[in-house]
């Protein structure tokens, strides 16, 4: 897994798309950083993302964003490695 976070913009119909639905679960699963606002916020109810967890940033204003690229400098959230009832 190349990539050092995911950030899910709106996209009503991203949610929609099994392929989104499971990079986003892998990106979580390989305890990367995670950041939704909009319609983004919304695609994490279809996947296995704890919106609670560490490392995951969901909602807006301008401490999400400072939040998120925090949690980016941070690399990996270890505490959610064992995950494994997540498919991806």
């Amino acid at each position: 897994v190349v990539y050092d976070a995911v950030y899910i913009a709106g996209g009503k119909g991203l949610a929609d798309q099994a392929e989104a639905v499971h990079f986003v679960n892998e990106a979580y699963k390989h305890c990367k950083a995670i950041a939704a606002s909009g319609g983004g916020a919304a695609m994490l109810a279809k996947t296995y993302v704890d919106s609670e967890a560490e490392g995951v940033v969901a909602g807006s204003g301008k401490n999400t964003e400072r939040d998120f690229v925090n949690a980016i400098a941070q690399h990996r959230f270890w505490s959610r490695e064992e995950k494994a009832k997540i498919p991806a």
